[in-house]
């Protein structure tokens, strides 16, 4: 499959996911702790259902790491539709991920030079190990 698709599929599920947590983290009638505590309980239930849908895609696949894997394509009706569920998820994991992990640098401080310092020494630390 080209990765112009799967660059495709991971930005669609990382957008609507993105846009359905927003109301939840920037609702100002439930405490801030509230909010971040939903938030984390949100990402950790879509880790845990990704990595579920995955082990249960991988399930009765041949795996041998001396042949090159598997192709899919349009054409690969059942194969490709559990291929893009799974990378769905996977995209929608990285959106939410990203987003809960801003907030939560954003909600240690109400002072902008600070934040800045944080969200660059989060950035940084990305750079530096990628």
């Amino acid at each position: 499959m080209q990765s112009s698709v799967l660059a495709f599929i991971t930005t669609l599920a990382g957008i609507p996911t993105v846009l359905c947590l927003w109301p939840l983290l920037d609702n100002p009638r439930f405490p801030r702790r509230l909010r971040g505590l939903c938030a984390i309980s949100f990402l950790g239930l879509l880790v845990i259902g990704a990595w579920a849908g995955l082990l249960g895609w991988m399930e009765g696949k041949m795996l041998d790491r001396s042949v090159a894997g598997p192709g899919y394509d349009w054409s690969d009706n059942p194969a490709f539709a559990g291929f893009c569920v799974v990378y769905f998820l996977c995209g929608a994991v990285s959106g939410i991920y990203g987003s809960v992990i801003l907030w939560l640098l954003s909600a240690f401080t109400n002072s902008p030079a600070k934040l800045a310092n944080y969200v660059g020494l989060m950035k940084g630390t990305i750079a530096a190990g990628m």
